[in-house]
């Protein structure tokens, strides 16, 4: 009797064992949070890039009059990049609070901040808001790193570039299926 008791309360642990450390993994997935950042600091990230965000949205569209983007077409096409961006990090709040965040979305702002870094790039602003834009982009790496995003602001930007017009012809010789 004393060996069917120690077999069933050593059943017993293991499957406690079990069921906790499933219960602790099934937790960590349904989380998606950061794995690098507590709650309470990607909270205190998200709210420094949305702040920083609003900042230099509020200041954006004040600076290309000073500037060589002051032409109205490009400078709305700009504005709208500005717009969209600060959107999607308005979002990213949204799905932080709902757990809904992942890695997808922390690439869908980058993708749009690079557009916007391009531009910086390019151009000479107001003091004010290129280091508003500096400080918004060490949050946006640091919001990367806690994603686990490999990021590189020099890499191509993917998606709908709206920066390329014109006709482009294709030199079917130089294509791997030239059919």
């Amino acid at each position: 009797m004393s060996r069917i008791r120690k077999l069933f309360t050593t059943i017993a642990t293991v499957s406690v064992l079990v069921l906790i450390v499933t219960a602790g993994y099934a937790q960590r997935v349904n989380r998606q949070s950061a794995p690098h950042l507590s709650d309470t600091q990607m909270r205190y990230l998200l709210n420094s890039i949305e702040m920083r965000t609003d900042r230099f949205s509020a200041r954006f569209p004040k600076a290309p009059d000073n500037s060589r983007v002051n032409s109205s077409n490009r400078e709305d096409r700009i504005n709208e990049l500005v717009t969209n961006f600060e959107s999607a990090t308005d979002q990213l709040t949204d799905k932080f609070d709902k757990r809904n965040l992942n890695r997808a979305d922390i690439e869908n702002v980058l993708q749009r901040a690079a557009r916007i870094d391009r531009i910086m790039g390019r151009n000479r602003f107001a003091s004010t808001l290129e280091t508003e834009w500096r400080s918004l982009r060490y949050d946006l790496d640091k919001l990367a790193r806690a994603y686990d995003v490999n990021w590189n602001w020099n890499q191509p930007v993917q998606g709908n570039n709206r920066e390329l017009t014109g006709t482009y012809r294709l030199d079917a010789t130089r294509s791997e299926n030239p059919h």
